[in-house]
């Protein structure tokens, strides 16, 4: 009886060792397995995040030379152009009735305007250019061409002007009061005077052009 027991005990023991080697032995394969499989994953996403680094790299890299003002630091304006845009900005403002902010790029005198509109305040220059372009006879119109003629000085700079029409078309002056074409020529380029003040401001020191 105590033999069958030892026997029976025995045999128990190993199976029950035999089945636990086995669970073992699976999960131990099953964990290499897994980790064998995530291997060459990793390994296939790290290269394909390197290749992506490197094209975008490169996308860039061939974008700055095939344009390289994208690596040039823009260059600031000579004083001729400010000049220059400042003029066209006084003609730009005025065509558009801007009489307010017309006062500002002008440096000149307003004492012809002011003789042609008595009843207005002489210190109400928005009112002036105003009447000055509607009703004074100043053609204010945009510029079509703006060339340098002259740097008179640092501070003083003189420009050939030709004006456009409404309908696009080059602004001419023809003859005035009853002179013919030889007495008095038509006239298509303007000068204009740019003045840079001791603040650094451009102002315009000539009015538009007067057709009686």
């Amino acid at each position: 009886m105590v033999l069958r027991d030892y026997q029976y005990h025995f045999r128990f023991s190993f199976i029950h060792h035999a089945s636990r080697e086995r669970i073992f032995y699976k999960r131990t394969s099953t964990n290499a397995l897994r980790k064998n499989v995530r291997r060459p994953l990793v390994k296939d996403m790290k290269r394909q995040i390197s290749f992506f680094t490197i094209t975008i790299l490169i996308i860039i890299i061939w974008g700055c030379v095939q344009n390289p003002s994208l690596n040039d630091t823009p260059k600031p304006y000579s004083d001729q152009e400010l000049a220059r845009q400042t003029l066209i900005r006084f003609f730009d403002y005025l065509h558009d009735g801007r009489y307010q902010e017309t006062t500002s790029l002008y440096g000149g005198t307003y004492d012809m305007m002011i003789a042609q509109n008595p009843d207005l305040d002489s210190t109400d220059h928005a009112a002036l250019f105003r009447n000055a372009c509607t009703l004074n006879g100043l053609r204010c119109l945009k510029v079509k061409t703006a060339s340098l003629e002259k740097q008179v000085s640092p501070t003083e700079f003189r420009f050939l002007v030709e004006f456009q029409n409404e309908d696009g078309s080059l602004f001419v002056l023809g003859p005035c009061c009853g002179a013919n074409a030889t007495d008095m020529p038509p006239q298509s380029v303007f000068p204009y005077t740019v003045m840079k003040d001791a603040q650094g401001n451009f102002l315009l020191q000539d009015l538009p052009v007067y057709v009686p």
